[in-house]
């Protein structure tokens, strides 16, 4: 069994918040974590977004990001599944960036792992192919 990690997860871990005692529970499984490289691009817009409203320093910041590069989490190629999150876009009428994570753990058959309400939402409603938990979810 493996978790795909979505954006949410990961920014849950970096800045304190209600869900981050679960996500840390979730990311302490020593089970296989995966995500699109975009997760790259979503923490580090994350932890910009964090530092200009004053919620982390520029250490803390950067100190964040080295610690992606050791969280475990194998990153896989986007173009590898952008055709697949693109029809589930349209099937869902939902963003790529999102979509992208799905099609990422239905290529892998793994669960997909989400702070992110709409897209459990809409994870739950894409059928039987992606199974998806949510953040405050039983780790298994």
């Amino acid at each position: 069994m493996s978790l795909v990690i979505d954006a949410s997860i990961v920014v849950n871990v970096i800045i304190p918040q209600q869900l981050t005692d679960s996500a840390v529970l979730w990311m302490a499984r020593p089970i296989a974590k995966l995500a699109p490289e975009f997760l790259r691009i979503e923490v580090a817009n994350a932890l910009w977004k964090s530092e200009a409203a004053g919620l982390l320093n520029t250490d803390q910041a950067d100190r964040a990001w080295r610690n992606l590069d050791e969280s475990g989490i194998r990153l896989v190629p986007d173009n590898d599944h952008l055709d697949r999150a693109r029809s589930i876009a349209r099937g869902l009428r939902h963003s790529i960036y999102d979509c992208l994570y799905l099609a990422v753990a239905e290529a892998n058959e793994a669960t997909l792992l989400t702070a992110n309400r709409r897209l459990y939402r809409l994870a739950k409603d894409h059928g039987e192919s992606v199974q998806v938990a949510w953040i405050e979810d039983q780790p298994y």
